[in-house]
């Protein structure tokens, strides 16, 4: 019995000196959402995209309604041919497709970009996390939302939002370098053409070979003619 309360004793000590080394870190997502570079970038992403399919919608059920209330107005109607009719009770069937179809996407944008938004920052989160406990020794960040209750002296939002940040400025950087990259590099090749383009090709150096003949012929030339004009006037009577 003796052994057995030795044994309690004992594994209750180890877990008090375990529990005692830990070091927590709670956050509030909450305040990391709204806070971080990201969370504000994710939100405004999603907003325009939310007002561009708000407008769509809106758009379509006001040209919807006016259509609509046309063909329910008799003397309208009275005054369309019967082609005019159909293609006005045509172009309202399509665009109650239309609405329907909007009206799902828009639907199923709500659902995914919401939910793009939540992975978006939580991986954010899961990065800044690794490298804020790696430098101040924390074995556990957990989110406040998880916990029942935590101590405000565990709340490490404020230092998790200036490491979200500082990897967001990274990572924009690692984007735009290649944008700033490519001119220089694009330069040497155009130059390379350029110089390229200034050798002389095989046809040109045959063309130019021959000058140097064809000019070297025409004074021999010349002077065959000349002997033979002179002959010539040497036979003449004087």
């Amino acid at each position: 019995m003796k052994k057995r309360y030795l044994l309690t004793a004992f594994i209750l000590a180890g877990l008090q000196l375990c529990a005692a080394e830990q070091k927590v870190g709670v956050v509030n997502f909450e305040n990391i959402f709204l806070e971080t570079k990201l969370g504000k970038q994710e939100q405004t992403s999603f907003e325009t995209m939310r007002k561009q399919f708000a407008t769509l919608l809106e758009d379509t059920e006001k040209r919807y309604r006016e259509l609509d209330t046309e063909l329910q107005d008799k003397d309208i109607i009275d005054g369309l041919s019967p082609e005019a009719e159909a293609k006005k009770r045509s172009d309202l069937a399509q665009m109650g497709e239309d609405l329907g179809r909007y009206n799902q996407q828009y639907y199923q944008f709500m659902q995914q970009g919401q939910h793009k938004i939540m992975q978006t920052v939580f991986g954010g989160i899961s990065q800044a996390s690794e490298k804020l406990a790696a430098a101040k020794g924390y074995t556990m960040i957990l989110n406040k939302q998880a916990c029942f209750y935590s101590a405000p002296t565990l709340d490490v939002t404020a230092d998790l939002v200036k490491e979200m940040d500082k990897n967001f400025e990274e990572d924009a950087k690692k984007q735009a370098a290649p944008a700033s990259v490519t001119p220089t590099a694009a330069a040497p090749q155009v130059d390379a053409k350029k110089e390229e383009a200034k050798k002389p090709t095989a046809d040109a150096i045959k063309e130019e070979a021959k000058k140097p003949a064809v000019e070297a012929v025409k004074p021999a030339a010349t002077a065959k003619v000349e002997e033979k004009k002179s002959a010539a006037d040497a036979k003449k009577p004087s």
